[in-house]
């Protein structure tokens, strides 16, 4: 399979669990938006729903490789940082842009797309209102 973002052939990071398609170029990690879910759960994280976002109609991230459909980037919460992921409307495979470059096998990059989606779900904090 070759990476959406950047067209280069995917290689597979593997554990004793799981197997995730993972670009050598760019760093990106494909996968199926229901082993994401399991993932983020059983990190007491809401699922990918309920995590928030905004989605860029206007940013497409390249096509699917399992249906051709183009994918959405879906933003980040906090304007401070600059998350994203990108979701196919059909299938609903994921593609998370971000470097998982040092990640050698995939409990690695489970460990690391936990942090991911943890900073992407927390909002830019507000001050407490005072009490005065």
């Amino acid at each position: 399979m070759n990476c959406p973002s950047c067209g280069v052939e995917m290689g597979t990071l593997k554990s004793d669990e799981q197997n995730l398609s993972h670009c050598v170029e760019c760093g990106s990690i494909w996968m199926d938006i229901s082993d994401l879910n399991r993932l983020l759960l059983q990190n007491n994280l809401p699922g990918l729903d309920s995590l928030g976002g905004k989605m860029n109609l206007d940013m497409l991230s390249g096509q699917c490789p399992e249906c051709l459909v183009d994918l959405v980037e879906v933003c980040s919460g906090n304007p401070q940082l600059a998350l994203a992921y990108a979701s196919c409307e059909s299938c609903g495979g994921i593609l998370v842009m971000d470097d998982f470059s040092a990640c050698t096998n995939a409990d690695e990059a489970s460990k690391h797309l936990v942090k991911f989606f943890t900073a992407f779900q927390n909002k830019a904090k507000r001050a407490p209102p005072s009490t005065v």
